[in-house]
């Protein structure tokens, strides 16, 4: 264990959030002190059980000015109380306030600080949203949300060294196109570290399925800028082919998306639920497909490129076969038929739909094959763990 103190920053982020306890788990056994900073608006309340040696921090009034602008100043203000040298920053960021502060904190602690950026995000959807809150003209957004993203573009990259010293992202590709982004497209410190879940047996009995057609099973938050509505559109055009019920599990976030679904004889609402194990009963014995659409990327940022989706994970964790657009990270998923089959349009989702129905046994146990594959929770750990290593102690694993 280094003697040592090691700074993880965790700005629009709570207690609850896996990706952070994750690296606290992680990084708890490595430094004496893990010094925990969470902004306390979004603070959950509830208590966490964590190491003795993590002490958990609140910083107020990060609030953003005109809506966009990060608070940086409390941050580093906690940061610089306790009067040692900074060498060891880890900051978990779905949005821009990481880069913000990777910028800053190298700046104000430029000697032997070493920075690891967590981002969980894609900056260029990041900053068509951000504009969102103030420019609502679809048009003008994407014309400044370019012009913008090159400015910051430039503003990240002055300086005589990068803002960090490693990139933890949620897919390769993600990774890349923002140290592309950054002007460092060949950096080699970089580690992808996916929304995966905790892997969760299948073993047990089976309901006996039906012979029909197959339902389909949508997981996540119910809110604007996701597939639902143009799922709903390919499935009111479905519906007047085949007879489907459309199983939705998620917290209802907005009211408008909610009605749209409400509004579909074929939408059953589930409720929400805490983790993949809720769903599972459901799922062995029900003939249930995963679907998904990817984002409503409305300006072209390629959003769905880059993506790791938590619900196909989740598609995956429960042994289902998924039906997904192929637009979404294809070497990762539409093109790994696996879990299921890839689709463009109505056309392809259709004949995906019939031929997953008529042999849902084979696709089923495809898709229950293809976890052995994948990367679950209790592998990131370890991961982690050597990237840091690399990273903080210059240790490199063979």
């Amino acid at each position: 264990m280094a003697d040592s103190i090691l700074f993880l920053l965790a700005p629009g982020h709570d207690e609850r959030d896996r990706r952070v306890n994750r690296t606290v788990e992680v990084f708890s056994g490595k430094f004496n002190r893990v010094v925990l900073i969470y902004e306390l608006r979004f603070s959950s309340g509830i208590d966490v059980d964590l190491p003795k040696n993590v002490t958990v921090l609140y910083v107020d009034n990060t609030t953003p000015k005109l809506k966009v602008v990060p608070q940086l100043a409390p941050f580093i203000k906690v940061i610089s109380s306790y009067g040692l040298p900074v060498n060891n920053i880890y900051i978990h960021d779905s949005g821009l306030f990481g880069l913000f502060l990777a910028k800053k904190l190298k700046s104000r602690f430029p000697q032997g600080s070493k920075i690891i950026l967590d981002y969980h995000d894609f900056v260029p959807w990041e900053v068509h949203y951000q504009l969102e809150k103030l420019i609502t003209n679809n048009l003008f957004n994407k014309i400044i949300g370019y012009f913008l993203l090159k400015v910051l573009s430039l503003y990240f990259r002055l300086g005589k060294t990068p803002i960090f010293d490693g990139a933890v992202g949620i897919s390769s590709a993600q990774v890349k196109n923002i140290l592309g982004w950054l002007g460092c497209p060949n950096a080699e410190n970089w580690i992808s570290i996916p929304n995966t879940r905790d892997k969760i047996a299948l073993e047990g009995g089976r309901g006996r399925l039906s012979v029909g057609t197959a339902d389909f099973l949508w997981v996540g938050n119910i809110v604007e800028g996701r597939d639902l509505p143009h799922t709903l559109s390919y499935l009111d055009e479905l519906s007047q082919v085949y007879s489907f019920k459309l199983y939705v599990f998620g917290k209802i976030i907005s009211p408008y998306v909610y009605r749209l679904l409400l509004d579909r004889p074929y939408f059953m609402y589930m409720g929400e639920f805490k983790s993949d194990v809720e769903m599972l009963g459901f799922c062995q014995n029900n003939k249930v497909l995963g679907v998904f659409f990817g984002w409503d990327d409305k300006y072209s940022v390629g959003i769905n490129e880059i993506a790791s989706p938590n619900k196909v994970y989740s598609y995956m964790n429960l042994g289902i076969p998924v039906l997904i657009h192929n637009k979404v990270n294809p070497s990762v998923f539409s093109k790994n038929q696996k879990i299921g089959k890839g689709f463009d349009d109505f056309v392809s989702f259709k004949d995906s739909y019939r031929l997953m129905s008529d042999d849902y046994s084979g696709y089923k146990e495809a898709a229950i094959k293809s976890r052995d594959e994948c990367v679950w929770e209790s592998d990131l750990g370890p991961a982690l763990s050597q990237f840091v290593d690399k990273i903080y102690f210059g240790v490199r694993n063979v």
